[in-house]
Order: structure tokens, then sequence, then C-alpha cells
């Protein structure tokens, strides 16, 4: 009984945990929506700029389908059509945080062009951890709910799978971040209103945004992992 009490808890926190990534990184991001872009500069405009100077004209900006409040989760380059899909907060966003928020994916797309083979790579592993998240949380519950182990057992590979596949995009992510600074400057984009340690700020957040992929998954599967372990020794003391 304890053990499950446990697992419960352990749920719960990991639940809690998540929400409070994302909440934090909400907060970090909310003062900057505040802050207005120097001459009504968008993060749409901000990026088809960024592009044409990098010698990435081809690379099409266009909407992405939904919206994001949290300018983190739904922007995306997508190397296939070499499109660049920010949301409509962060296309016509006239702030500070919207132009972090594209200049972060417009490094996305520096880096497919300079790093070929390991953006390919990134690019493959965030999905698999997209994919490997949703079947294993369906896993997960089946085995759960109907007290049989192997959906536990093959949705814990999965979590350990998603787990080493966001870890090898990480560095990724910070590399696209640290691109987008350079882009900043050099564009001469760093001004009294979108300052340097401003910047920094949204960049680092946004490139955070893995990280907090990577710890929940990793309390998911010990707090699952821990749940089965103690079924299974509850079914071992029956038979004693």
């Amino acid at each position: 009984m304890i053990a499950y009490i446990l697992c419960a808890v352990l749920f719960f926190v990991t639940t809690a945990f998540s929400l409070a990534a994302r909440g934090w990184m909400k907060r970090r991001f909310t003062p900057y929506r505040n802050v207005q872009a120097a001459e009504g500069l968008t993060g749409g405009t901000l990026a088809r700029q960024l592009l044409d100077a990098a010698d990435l004209s081809d690379v099409r900006v266009t909407p992405a389908p939904g919206h994001s409040a949290d300018f983190y989760d739904s922007d995306f380059y997508d190397p296939k059509d070499r499109t660049l899909r920010l949301t409509a907060e962060t296309m016509d966003g006239a702030n500070v945080a919207a132009l972090g928020a594209a200049a972060h994916e417009v490094g996305h797309a520096v880096q497919a062009a300079d790093s070929g083979r390991k953006f390919w790579l990134r690019s493959d592993c965030m999905r698999m951890v997209d994919i490997g998240a949703q079947a294993a949380w369906i896993l997960m519950q089946i085995g759960f709910f109907a007290d049989f182990t192997l959906p536990l057992i093959l949705g814990e590979a999965l979590y350990m799978a998603m787990l080493v596949f966001t870890l090898i995009a990480l560095p990724m992510e910070r590399d696209a971040s640290r691109r987008a600074m350079r882009l900043l400057e050099d564009g001469g984009y760093l001004t009294a209103d979108f300052r340097r340690e401003d910047a920094e700020r949204i960049l680092s957040v946004r490139s955070l945004a893995g990280v907090a992929t990577v710890l929940t998954a990793h309390f998911r599967l010990f707090g699952f992992g821990l749940d089965k372990t103690s079924k299974e020794r509850k079914k071992q003391l029956e038979h004693e």
C-alpha cells in the first residue's frame, strides 16, 4: 500500500514539475511581451531579414497552425520544405519575446545549412521524441490499469529512448541560440529596446525548453518503473 501511495505521489509530482517548468519558462517570457520592438519590428520580419543576411533567401517564413502562448513549443523549422513556421504570436508579435523566438528558429535554419547531417540527426531525434512520448504514455496507461507487465516494460523502454534522443538534441538547441545571437549582433539588432542581456535570456529559455522534457521523461520513467516493481513484488508475496 505504501508503494502505491508513493507511486501516486511521484505521478502528481511529475505532473506538477512539468507544469512548473512550462510555467517558469512562460513567466520568463511574459515581461518581454510588453517590451515593444524598435520601429514595430515583428518576429516574422526579423526572421526574413536574418535569413537573408545568412544567405538563406530560399527559406520561406510562413504561419504555423494553431497558437503558442508560451513562445517555445510551436515555432519550428521544417528542413524538408525549407520553411520556417511561426505561430501568429511570433510572426506578428512586435515585441522582444517574439523577436527572440523567431531568431532561435532562424538559428536552426542556419544549422541545417551548415551542419547538414548533425541537424538531420537533431530533427530525427525530436521526431522520435514526439512519437515515443505518445506511444509510451498509451502503453503505460494500458499496463497500469490492466495490471499487465509487458506494456509497462515497452513503455519504459520508449521513455528511455525518448530521454536519450532528447539529450542528443540538447546541444543543437544551445547551438541554435548561439547562432541566433551572432546574427542579432552582426545585424545591429541589439539596441536599447532589445538589449543583449534580454536577448540572451530569451534565447536561453528557448533552448532550455528541451531540458524540461528530459527531466519530465526521467521522472515519469522512474515513477512508472517503481509502480511496476511494486506490483511484481505484490504478486510474489501473494504466491508465497
